[in-house]
Formats: C-alpha cells, structure tokens, sequence
C-alpha cells in the first residue's frame, strides 16, 4: 500500500510537473509571441516617428533655402535702377550683403557669360567665360540651388543660389551667392533618437547632395555603395520611389549592423532627405524585457508569473511613452495634431447625425508678444490657451496645438448663431488675460460638416477652415470666418490670377485708362487726368482692378505694376499730350503703401518722370490716406522729395475712415480728393455734405486743391461749385476710357468749352 501511494504521489507529482512544464512552455510561447507582437507594434510607432521627423527636417530644410533665396531677391529688385549694372554700383549691392549674411562668395554673371565676384577676403575676381553652367541655367528664369562643391577662393565646401536678374521685364543676367556647406548641414543635423541617428541630403539616384557627416558613408560618393550593405529589392524599390518623388523606408546592414532609414522629397530639384539610424537603438527596453522574459520563464513558474506581470507593465508603460511623444504637444501637454486627426475621425464616425465644425484659430500678432514680452510670456499664453480649452470642451470634441499659436477645434453645433456665441466667449476669456500689458485678439476659421458631408476628410476640414481664418486675417479686431463656397471660389479665382500676372506683365495686357478730372471754378475746362489700369487678357475681356488690386498688395506684386503702369502714363502723357501739342493737363497715378516703402521709390519714380521730359507740376502722384498714419515720418519726408523733384502729391480717399484735419496741417500736399463715402445718399448725407463744406474751406485756406471723386448727379455738381471745390471726377462727366476714346473726349469737350 505505502509503495502503491508512493507510485501514486510520484504519478501525481510527475503529472504536477508535467503539467507545469506544459503551462510553462504554454506561457513561454505565449509570452515569445507576444513579445514579438509588441516588439513589431513599437517598431511601426518608431517607423511613423521616424518619417514624422523627417518630415520636420524636410520643412527646416526648405526654409532655410527659401530664406537664403529672399534675401537674393532683395537684391534683383535694384536692377530697375538703370546704373545697376555698372561694376562700381554692382560690387557696392554685392559687398552689402556678403558683409550681412553667411555667404562667402557673392557675384553676378552677365547674359553673354562674363562674371564678376567677390570672395570672403572682399577680393574681386572676374572671368570671361564663366564655367558654372548649373549656374547659368537661372539665365531661363528658374531658381538654382546646386549641390555641395569645393569653392577654391574661400578652401571649403559651400552650396551656391543662383537666380535671374530682371530689368524691364528682361532678364539681364544671374545673381549667385556660395553659402558654406555648414550651414546647410546645421539645419538637417537633428537626427532622431538623442542625435544617435544620421540625416543627410540626396539625390534620386543616391549620390550625397551634401557631403555627408555618417563615418559609414564619409568618403563615398553614393548611399548604395559597397559599404551599405542593402538588398537588391529594397535598393531597387528605393530608386524606384525616388525616381517617382516618392517618400519610403528601407531596410540595410552595414557593417553587420541593420540599420532603418526613411526618406522624403525635399521638394526642391531631385532632392531627398534620408534619415538612418541602427536597428538595435528601436526599443531598446523592450529587447531587454523580451530575453529576460524567457530566461526568468524557463526557471520557475513563480518567476515567470511575475515576469507575465513585468512584461504588462513595462509594455503598457513603453506604449505611453511612445504614444506620448506622438500624440502629445510637447508645450502644453495637451493632444497635437496627429491625435487630434485620429479622435476626430473616431467622433464624427461615432455621431454621425451630430452637427459638428472645425475650427482653426490663432492670436494676432503673436510674434510681437514674443518680441516684446519674451519666448516664456508666449508660452505662458499658449498654456492658458489649452487649459481653457481643456475645460470647456466636451465629451463627444476635441482640440489640439498644431504649432506656434495655432490651435484646432472639433465642436459640436446647432446652428450658426451657436458657433458665434462660443467664439465671442472665447473672446472676452483673452480680454480678461492680464499677465502681459498687450490686447490679445484671436483669428478664427470655420468650417461646418453637415452630417450628409461625410466623405469630407478631417485634414480638408482644417484647410478649408484656414481657408476661412485668411478671409479675416486683415479685418480689425477679432475676427471670424465661415468657409463658404464663395470663399473657395474666390480663393480658386485668386490662384488663376496669381499664376497668370508675370506673364500678363511681360505681355503688356496691363493697359492704360484714364478718367478726366474737369476744373468746375475755370469753365469746365479739363484740368486733370487720372491714370487707371485695366487687365485685358486675349479672349477674356476687362478684368476689373477690384479683382486683383487688393491681391497685388498682398503678394508684393503690387510695386512691379505701379512701376508698370506709371511709366506707361508718362509714355502716353508725352505721345498724345506733350508731342501733340495739346494744353498742359495734370497726369495723376496712384502709389501704392508697398511701392512707397522701397528706398528707390523717389529715384526711381524721378527717372521715368526726367525719361519722358515731363514737365514740373504736370504729374500728380496719389496716395491713400492711410499712409499718412501708418509711417507718417517717412510719408511726410517722401512728399517733400517728390515735391523738390517737380511732382504734385495728393491725398487719395480722404475721409474714408482715417482722416484727421490736423494731418492737413502736417503734411504739405497739393491736393485731397474726398472720398465718394461723403456723397452718398443715407440718413446722414446733409452732415456729409455740411463736413464737405467745411473741408473745402479749410482747404483753400491751406492753398490744397480739393478733388471730388465718385461724383454721379448733376445737382451733386452745382453744389460743389457753389462750395468751392476745384474739380469734379465721376461719371456725370466721364468714364474711365482707353486713350484714344480719351483724346476723342479731349477734342470734343475743348470744342464744346470753346463754343460755349
């Protein structure tokens, strides 16, 4: 019996360890498997990461070009002057900004190939036949940037910019400028995972762009050189992509090393930006759990518990962490944009039948309270931004800080009156911030989803709502913007201008109007002429200046086409007035507030004047009142200069929301032209026309000319007669009309004022 339990004992503790060896292998199993479940999950985050950084690298990279070019660009602006090319003018612009910027050699290259340069020493050089033909290729009117080269004159590796040089609408040659290298390398340095990564700059076919930093691929020429051992697939799927302008990721082995690489298009010639980095940096922890893992689980059913335990919990932990650096603003603490792309598709899929809107807003200005305030005061402002949010948004919205100040909404709506309530609490929230002495003014966007709109992704909700924040980005105080069709028309209608306005320029569709100004004190005569430009593209017919005249001034095109417009008035003033012998008639052409920023205004706008030997007095240049607030000092010292050169000034649109009576005193300008505003019928129309009275009169006795405009009624003309004002321009007399409709006017009305 005792032998038979001891049988029994040993069948039943044998049977014990069997089934522990079982369920231990059972859990081994099951914890390999699942170790390497997690272990492919945490790569795939590091993958995304990695590509998101690249991605950043990608956007830091462009700008530092993009600012390299503009500071070029500022320089081509001076080939308008006629002495710009003169070598002693021409060397003085290139030693100013050598001597302000990184560059270590700046020069021009002339159109028939002679160049001319000047080193980091301030040594000139010259040649006759300048070899750099990437260069040259900025000749067609294209932007170069070329890859890293060995620069002689200065002993160091740079990156040259070179770009086209017009005057008049020709291009006269190409302005270059080497940046050292290092420059360019500082920029893509930040590699991934505590700089342990590399980052370089190629080209499709893998040749370095920039030498490259990596000790594996210092010294070669190419990234699939014999050093980097990759599969001929995945090199073939690399060079496949590239040759596409397609993003990717690849896989290689140097030196017996794997190593993980993603790679963007730069975007700018063939470039691409590849960042590499060792396998075994990729969850580290996670490596190190795993093989403790099997070693502890082979020992004891104890342990390897524990360990079941230790894995959930150092596995839960890493994924915090990962999702924490990827889903999480660093600044604030709150959700950045990729989260907030991946909760709002989960919201809106879940509430299908709710109402929701997403809202882009930032503040104002937000880079004068960084100036003015300091880095810390901004971002204690965007801290309070998001806790504020973080209370008053509810269960089924969501928001993030995409970057700087601008922040995203997803919030639910019932109707419009709805979303305004809760902008203008947003509103008085920032009225009532006190850390900083600054009023806070916030931009907001928005774009409604109705609920039968749900093919509509989250990210063209968030154009569309920027889309909106632009349409009041440039109203006064706080504003909001609803995206509408509309707006996407006007904004689909802007781009087709856009592309199209250099072309218009070189083809002179910008064509010349003028509208007569008729002295109503002297008998009527024609005292004036207003100088107006109408675009008239083949086949399309007028397009209006309300179209494009406000888009100009935003995109800085606007002081080409004044430059434009008033040299072609100075040449039709001297062929159809001056050589044909007509009356002396005052020529009026507008300035914009951009073209009279530029230093070369005045010099500029006296050249073209002394071209067409213009007399003095004979052109009136008009600006809008609004100058005279916005730089009153530097407005009131070019009104003086313009004078001493023979040229009348005019105040444009005066009353029309700026004016001053003491800016009258201020500023010594020939003539003000009041503004149609004043004109118009409405419940307060006798008060205008009581201030216009009054004006007038001021006016006179400060010997300026008084200028209506917009004037329509005949009875509008008697009374401003009786008032003392000097000239009438409006459609009771005339329209504005193409110059030979004008020089049939002209003859007509002097014949009908002699007659009369």
């Amino acid at each position: 019996m005792k032998h038979k339990s001891i049988t029994n004992g040993n069948r039943s503790k044998n049977t014990a360890y069997l089934i522990a060896a079982i369920i231990c292998c059972g859990f081994l199993i099951l914890g390999i498997l699942f170790m390497r479940h997690a272990w492919t999950l945490g790569r795939q985050e590091t993958i995304k990461d990695m590509h998101r950084s690249t991605e950043q690298s990608r956007d830091a990279v462009k700008s530092h070009i993009k600012d390299n070019f503009h500071r070029l660009k500022a320089v081509t602006v001076l080939a308008e002057d006629n002495d710009f090319l003169k070598k002693d003018k021409l060397l003085n612009s290139l030693t100013q900004i050598l001597e302000k910027n990184t560059y270590v050699t700046i020069g021009f290259v002339y159109k028939n190939g002679n160049a001319i340069w000047i080193d980091s020493e301030k040594n000139i050089h010259e040649s006759r036949h300048y070899e750099t033909k990437s260069l040259m290729r900025s000749i067609s009117g294209i932007n170069v940037l070329t890859e890293s080269g060995w620069d002689p004159d200065n002993n160091i590796f740079v990156n040259y910019y070179a770009l086209p040089v017009q005057s008049k609408g020709k291009t006269i040659g190409v302005l270059f400028a080497a940046d050292p290298e290092k420059e360019l390398k500082n920029t893509i340095k930040k590699s991934l995972y505590s700089r342990k990564g590399y980052a370089n700059i190629i080209k499709k076919n893998g040749d370095f762009a920039v030498t490259p930093d990596n000790p594996v691929t210092s010294g070669t020429g190419n990234i699939f050189s014999a050093q980097a051992n990759i599969k001929e697939s995945s090199k073939t799927e690399m060079l496949e992509n590239m040759s596409n302008g397609k993003s990717g990721y690849s896989e290689r082995k140097v030196n017996g090393e794997k190593r993980l690489t993603s790679y963007i298009p730069l975007g700018i010639n063939d470039w691409f930006i590849c960042y590499g980095m060792p396998e075994k940096l990729v969850n580290t922890n996670l490596r190190f759990v795993t093989n403790g893992a099997i070693t502890i689980i082979a020992a004891a059913m104890a342990i390897f518990i524990i360990f079941i335990l230790l894995i959930w919990h150092t596995g839960n932990t890493g994924r915090k962490e990962l999702e924490k650096l990827a889903f999480e603003d660093a600044l604030t603490g709150q959700k950045n944009l990729q989260k907030f792309l991946i909760d709002a598709k989960n919201i809106l899929k879940k509430n299908i039948k709710t109402r929701y809107s997403i809202w882009s807003c930032d503040i104002k200005n937000f880079k004068y309270i960084n100036d003015l305030f300091g880095l810390e005061a901004g971002d204690t402002l965007l801290k309070h931004w998001a806790g504020y949010l973080l209370k008053n948004t509810g269960d089924d919205e969501v928001f993030a800080r995409v970057n700087a100040d601008n922040f995203v909404y997803l919030r639910s709506y019932k109707n419009k009156k709805d979303l305004e309530k809760r902008f203008y609490r947003d509103v008085s929230l920032f009225e009532k911030y006190s850390e900083i002495e600054w009023k806070i003014e916030l931009c907001c966007g928005v774009c409604n989803l109705n609920p039968d709109e749900n093919s509509i992704s989250v990210s063209n909700m968030i154009d569309r709502a920027n889309v909106a924040k632009k349409s009041v980005k440039d109203t006064t105080g706080c504003g909001l913007g609803f995206y509408s069709k509309k707006i996407r028309e006007q904004k689909i209608k802007e781009n087709e201008i856009e592309s199209g306005m250099e072309k218009a320029l070189e083809n002179n569709e910008f064509n010349i109007y003028l509208q007569p100004k008729i002295n109503i004190q002297n008998h009527g005569t024609i005292g004036g002429m207003e100088a107006l430009v109408r675009w008239l593209p083949p086949g399309k017919g007028i397009i209006p200046p309300s179209e494009f005249i406000k888009l100009f001034e935003k995109n800085g095109f606007i002081v080409k086409l004044d430059r434009y417009v008033f040299e072609k008035a100075c040449e039709t003033y001297k062929k159809n007035i001056l050589d044909e012998g007509h009356q002396p008639i005052i020529l009026s052409v507008n300035v914009s507030r951009l073209g009279i920023l530029h230093l070369d205004f005045v010099k500029t706008y006296v050249s073209i004047k002394n071209k067409y030997k213009i007399p003095n007095g004979q052109i009136e240049l008009e600006f809008t009142e609004s100058l005279a607030f916005e730089n009153h000092k530097q407005f009131k010292s070019t009104i003086k200069e313009l004078q001493k050169n023979g040229f009348l000034c005019s105040l444009d649109d005066f009353g029309s929301g700026h004016s001053s009576l003491n800016i009258l005193k201020a500023l010594r300008v020939d003539v003000i032209k009041l503004d149609r505003l004043f004109f118009c019928h409405g419940e307060d129309s006798e008060r205008g026309l009581e201030l216009v009275k009054n004006i007038i009169a001021m006016a006179k006795a400060l010997k300026i000319k008084t200028v209506a405009e917009g004037i329509e009624l005949k009875n509008q003309v008697d009374l401003l007669r009786k008032m003392g004002c000097d000239s009438i321009q409006g459609y009771v007399f005339a329209k504005p009309m193409a110059i030979d409709d004008f020089k049939f006017f002209l003859k007509q009305w002097q014949g009908e004022t002699a007659n009369s």
